[in-house]
């Protein structure tokens, strides 16, 4: 029983005094944070955020190329496209017989 009396009188002040430890807690957490943020900010020059940035941008456009080269391929193996390089084929087939045909009359 006195000891529950003795924690009511002193309730207040211990919840003050919880509360001063929780803000110096909290202070130092702040402050920790600040001088991690300084720390990575010199410790990360501002020519190596300028490298990432080119090589970003590097990345995005090899995407492109890479984009392009790939519509190219598609579009010159489009089935019509196709059909006209068969075409060329056999008229590269025929005259290649009329050549040979031709050399072999002239033996």
């Amino acid at each position: 029983m006195a000891m529950r009396a003795r924690a009511e009188a002193l309730g207040p002040y211990i919840e003050t005094a919880g509360l001063s430890i929780a803000d110096a807690i909290m202070e130092q957490a702040a402050a920790t944070r600040e001088q991690a943020a300084a720390t990575r900010e010199a410790s990360f020059p501002h020519w190596a955020e300028m490298l990432l940035a080119v090589a970003g941008i590097v990345t995005i456009l090899v995407m492109i190329a890479d984009a392009a080269s790939k519509a190219i391929i598609w579009l010159t193996n489009h089935p019509r496209r196709r059909y006209y390089r068969e075409d060329d084929d056999e008229e590269r087939r025929e005259r290649a017989v009329v050549r040979e045909e031709s050399q072999i009359a002239r033996r």
